[in-house]
């Protein structure tokens, strides 16, 4: 088999990619974190990026510059708010802020799905048998 070099390819996990979420669209984009259309906004956002250490115990990094540390604490909710910044010079006006709050849980609920890539790759490995 050939050899191919492939360049190292990084991904910024904090900046939000447009896109649809739902793998039975059309316009389907496994990357998506958020989709805007007909004033309904979905957004996805990693519990990392909250600094939500086990959303499970609901349990989020507590500060790390008094503590000197990374410890875990017991989290009542997140404040959200949500704003708009047409260019570098003007400032953000908040248009949504609530709370958003969850419940604890031993066994989250989900459901398994392979992926379009999973075809690629399983194609692309039937050479090395």
């Amino acid at each position: 088999p050939k050899k191919t070099k492939i360049p190292f390819k990084s991904y910024e996990t904090g900046k939000l990619k447009f896109g649809v979420a739902n793998p039975t669209s059309k316009e389907y984009q496994s990357l998506a974190d958020f989709y805007y259309k007909d004033g309904i906004l979905e957004i996805k956002i990693p519990w990392q990026l909250l600094n939500v250490m086990d959303p499970s115990g609901k349990k989020i990094m507590d500060d790390l510059y008094v503590n000197q540390n990374i410890v875990p604490t017991d989290s009542e909710g997140l404040e959200i708010g949500f704003g708009v910044k047409k260019s570098a010079n003007e400032s953000i006006n908040i248009n949504l802020s609530g709370e958003y709050d969850w419940q604890e849980w031993t066994l989250p609920t989900y459901h398994e799905r392979l992926k379009p890539s999973y075809y690629v790759l399983q194609k692309g490995f039937a050479d090395f048998k």
